[in-house]
C-alpha cells in the first residue's frame, strides 16, 4: 500500500522517501519574512503566489510596510509563463533562469542570480538551531 501523505501533514513521497518541502521568503539581506510546508512530490511553482501573499517588508524610515518586493530571485522551480504573468501584474521584475524548452527573452542578470544564495544560508540557518539536531 503506497501511502502519498495528507494535506495537512505536509509530507509527501519523492524518490528517496516520505519528505517535506521548506519554501521560504526572505527579504534582501536574508532575513526570512515567512515560509510555507509542502509535500515533497509538489511542484514549488503552485506555492509561490502564497508565499507573495504573505508577510511584509519594513522600509527604511517611516511608513507602512512594503507587502510587494521589487524583485524576486528564485531558482528555476518558481518559473513559469504563470508564475511570470503573475509577477509582471503585480509590477516584481524577476530573476529566475528559464527552463530549457521556455523561449529566451530579455535579459538575465548573473550577478543577481548570484544573490539566491541568501535564502539557502536563510535555510540552513534555520535548520542549523533545529531541536533535532543532538538526540537524546
Amino acid at each position: 500500500m503506497e501511502y502519498w501523505g495528507d494535506e495537512h501533514e505536509k509530507l509527501g513521497r519523492s524518490r528517496g522517501g516520505f519528505s517535506t518541502k521548506i519554501h521560504i521568503r526572505c527579504e534582501g539581506k536574508g532575513k526570512p519574512i515567512t515560509f510555507i510546508l509542502s509535500p515533497g512530490q509538489r511542484n514549488e511553482s503552485i506555492f509561490l503566489e502564497q508565499l507573495m501573499e504573505q508577510g511584509a517588508v519594513k522600509r527604511s524610515g517611516r511608513g507602512r510596510p512594503r507587502l510587494r518586493p521589487l524583485r524576486l530571485v528564485g531558482d528555476k522551480g518558481y518559473t513559469g509563463r504563470r508564475i511570470r504573468n503573475y509577477l509582471r501584474r503585480r509590477g516584481i521584475r524577476l530573476t529566475i533562469p528559464r527552463l530549457s524548452n521556455e523561449p529566451r527573452r530579455g535579459s538575465f542578470s548573473r550577478e543577481i542570480y548570484r544573490q539566491r544564495n541568501i535564502v539557502e544560508r536563510a535555510i540552513n540557518r534555520t535548520l542549523a538551531v533545529s531541536p533535532h539536531r543532538y538526540p537524546i
